[in-house]
């Protein structure tokens, strides 16, 4: 058991379930971001192969915040801002092979005491410790993200496969 990096390559099997990092959303709702072209080919491929994606609300509120940061750099209009990411989550919220975790999932003293262990032994953001936790404790085989900070995740006892796009 262990944590293994993989790069996403098109068509490649992925893993049931995944839990996905809040950078996935932002990647591919936005033409002009760098990511976009393979996060919506994984997008594609999480559908073909009837992937279950677990989804906290804690995606929903870095991937918001996310866009109009994004976008606002690139001077998109606060109303165009709101219409994408309107349009994505409302998407997000009609997948069919989806488990939204339930929001308490975040605040129990479990979820807390990993956040925090993964915060301090590997170096990783808040939120990011978060990310990992629910994704460990939500029995996640895989978890999807661009994000280089979980490149040298180190934790023996965790079998898990970050899909880096």
């Amino acid at each position: 058991m262990s944590i293994e990096v993989v790069k996403y390559i098109k068509g490649m099997s992925i893993a049931s379930p995944v839990y996905l990092d809040a950078n996935f959303p932002i990647s591919y709702s936005v033409s002009e971001h760098p990511k976009y072209q393979p996060a919506m080919e994984l997008l594609f491929e999480l559908y073909r192969q009837k992937i279950e994606i677990c989804i906290s609300s804690l995606i929903f509120d870095e991937f918001w915040y996310g866009v109009k940061k994004f976008l606002g750099a690139i001077n998109i209009t606060p109303a165009q801002i709101y219409r994408t990411t309107q349009d994505t989550t409302n998407r997000m919220l009609r997948w069919t092979n989806v488990r939204f975790l339930p929001a308490d999932s975040v605040m129990t003293k479990n979820s807390i005491r990993h956040a925090l262990g993964f915060y301090i032994n590997q170096n990783l953001r808040p939120r990011d410790s978060f990310h990992l936790a629910l994704a460990i404790l939500s029995n996640s085989a895989g978890f999807v993200t661009s994000d280089d900070d979980f490149d040298n995740i180190d934790i023996p006892d965790v079998n898990l496969t970050i899909y880096k796009y």
